[in-house]
């Protein structure tokens, strides 16, 4: 059931990076940054980014893809009112996702049965634009996919404007 609608919330947030991005050919336009390290190693954002709020519910949606280790990250669901930091809480359905994709798929998120998960982002900027908030901030968290297996995320910035 969680992973049906982790799955469910990933595919709204790829939807909404569509819309959002004329030109999904690749590359980063100087006007969309997503950048972290994963376990030390710098990872680079280069397909299907996006970052924004929903005006209608001041949900922020962050998001893309590394190509060429078919990895992917999102944060959604999270309601953001002003700039400041946010941690995630899995009990109020926020999410975010680290998707090692390939021969052993492995989703890495925050969860409850393990307290030392978390994530934060910081929002330190957003530009109105019609139905979406234009955001840039930072973040960082630890994730797991098991109590045994976790992804140390550090150092992560995105700019979406």
């Amino acid at each position: 059931m969680k992973t049906t609608k982790l799955l469910t919330i990933m595919a709204i947030v790829i939807l909404a990076v569509s819309c959002k991005k004329d030109n999904n050919s690749g590359g980063t336009t100087g006007q969309e940054i997503l950048t972290m390290k994963v376990n030390g190693v710098d990872w680079v954002g280069d397909d299907n980014l996006a970052g924004f709020i929903l005006k209608t519910n001041n949900k922020i949606n962050i998001g893309g893809l590394k190509t060429a280790t078919d990895e992917q990250i999102t944060v959604s669901n999270v309601e953001v009112l002003s700039n400041g930091t946010y941690n995630i809480n899995p009990t109020l359905f926020q999410n975010v996702t680290f998707l090692k994709d390939g021969a052993s798929p492995k989703l890495y998120q925050v969860k409850t049965s393990i307290p030392k998960s978390r994530f934060t982002f910081t929002v330190t900027k957003t530009t109105e634009d019609n139905l979406l908030i234009d955001v840039e901030g930072t973040f960082s968290g630890v994730l797991y996919a098991s109590a045994t297996d976790s992804v140390v995320i550090t150092n992560g910035v995105y700019k979406f404007n």
